[in-house]
This record gives C-alpha cells, sequence and structure tokens, in this order.
C-alpha cells in the first residue's frame, strides 16, 4: 500500500507540527533563539489545527496516533529543552561548578518525561478519551516556551533559575497518574489567539507595552492549565456524577 493512502487530511498538521519542531532546532544552531520559541508555539497552535480538522473533516486513519506521538517528540520534547538549554545556559554563574549540570538535567527531564508521558499515551490508546493522563507535551512546552520568551525579551524578566525549575516541575507532571482535560471549544480559540498575538505584538509592538501585557495573560493561562487541570476534571466528574446519585 503506498504511504499517502495512510495519511489523512488532519495528519498533514501532524507533520507540519513535526518540521515546525526541526525548524526550532535548526534556529537555535543559528543563533535565533526567539524564532526558535516561535517556531515551537506555532507547532502548538499546527497540533491544535490536527485535532480540529480530525473532528470535523476527517478522522485519523492508519498512521494518525504514531505520527501525532512522533511529531510532538521533536516539537514538545527535544525542541523545548534545547531552547531551555540554550535560554538559561551560562546565566547561572553564582551556581557555580553546578549551573552546568543542572541544566543539562533539567533539559534532559523534559526530554525524558516527555518520551515516558508519549508512550503511555499510545499504550493506552492514544487520545480517544475526554482527559489526558499526565500533563500534556503541549501544554509542557507552551509553559517553557512563554517563561524562555519572557525571560529573554522581557524588560524586566523572572530571575533565569525559574525556567530550569519549572521544567522540571512540569516534567514530574507528565508522568503522574493525574488526568488533564482537553482542550476545547471556546477557551481552545482564545488560548490560540492568545498565543498567535504573543507573538505578532513582540514583533512588532514599539512600546512594548501591549507585547508584555499578552504575554503575561498566556503565561496566566498556560500556568493555570497546568497547575488546575486535574481539579477542573475532578470538579467536572463531581458533577456528572451527582445527577446519577440523586436519580439512584
Amino acid at each position: 500500500m503506498k504511504i499517502f493512502r495512510l495519511v489523512s487530511i488532519a495528519d498533514v498538521f501532524t507533520l507540519v507540527n513535526a518540521l515546525l519542531g526541526l525548524s526550532a532546532i535548526l534556529l537555535v544552531l543559528n543563533g535565533e533563539l526567539r524564532y526558535a520559541i516561535f517556531a515551537v508555539l506555532v507547532g502548538i497552535l499546527a497540533d491544535g489545527l490536527d485535532g480540529v480538522v480530525a473532528r470535523r473533516f476527517s478522522r485519523k486513519w492508519y498512521l494518525g496516533d504514531y505520527l501525532d506521538v512522533m511529531a510532538d517528540t521533536t516539537s514538545f520534547c527535544v525542541a523545548p529543552a534545547v531552547v531551555v538549554f540554550t535560554a538559561v545556559n551560562g546565566t547561572l554563574g553564582y551556581l557555580g561548578d553546578y549551573a552546568l549540570p543542572l541544566v543539562f538535567a533539567t533539559s534532559g527531564s523534559t526530554v525524558v518525561c516527555g518520551l515516558l508521558r508519549l508512550a503511555r499515551f499510545t499504550y493506552l490508546g492514544g487520545g480517544h478519551s475526554s482527559t489526558f493522563v499526565g500533563l500534556p507535551s503541549p501544554g509542557n512546552a507552551l509553559v517553557l516556551m512563554l517563561l524562555a520568551l519572557q525571560l529573554i525579551s522581557s524588560p524586566s524578566p523572572l530571575p533565569s533559575i525559574v525556567l530550569p525549575l519549572a521544567a522540571v516541575a512540569l516534567a514530574a507532571l507528565m508522568i503522574t497518574d493525574l488526568r488533564w482535560p482537553k482542550v476545547r471549544g471556546t477557551f481552545a480559540y482564545i488560548s490560540g489567539a492568545v498565543i498567535f498575538l504573543v507573538m505578532v505584538t513582540r514583533q512588532l509592538d514599539i512600546t512594548n507595552i501591549l507585547a508584555e501585557f499578552l504575554l503575561e495573560v498566556a503565561l496566566m493561562l498556560a500556568l493555570a492549565y497546568a497547575a488546575l487541570g486535574p481539579l477542573a476534571v475532578r470538579y467536572r466528574a463531581r458533577r456528572t456524577d451527582q445527577p446519577a446519585q440523586k436519580g439512584g
């Protein structure tokens, strides 16, 4: 069977996502850290469009779930780890000889825990449920990229140690048994629009006021999802169980 007959329309967005992950790594190697961050952010948008197209226009075919995992490995595990390493490396001199091992370890945790999470995702049968087990790798990548963007471009950046600490915390969340809701509907469109506007204003806003505001909004949304996602799943489950209990 010809390989292109195994690929759906939605899978095209998955392949674009993989190319964006590769582009991010190459941009880092070329010294273009900001554009590398943008490439990962656009990859997150492409990953979301993949799901929208799959639900509305075509289902995932034979290769869909496998392509998702491999693309996510590149764009949301390896590329963010490279960005984090580059953004933080050389900024933790006060840690002395421990600085470089720390940066290596934090970047490595993103890759290792991301791979474990994606492997479990495949083992459990892919994304055919209303929740994710473990923090989704795009959510992990989104928080890291927004923090990295804040670190390298904000007039008042957070302490650089925040990024590696966040990387370790997010890596741990990816391999927990907690569940996160899938981002769909209005919240998904709002989040996508904010991410897009963050990139546009960061390039075009001369005063930097609007760009800073949107970056803070995007960070709050991403952190709220990462921190409060499991609570939202539990709350939704309780609301669903209540009518059944009353009726019983």
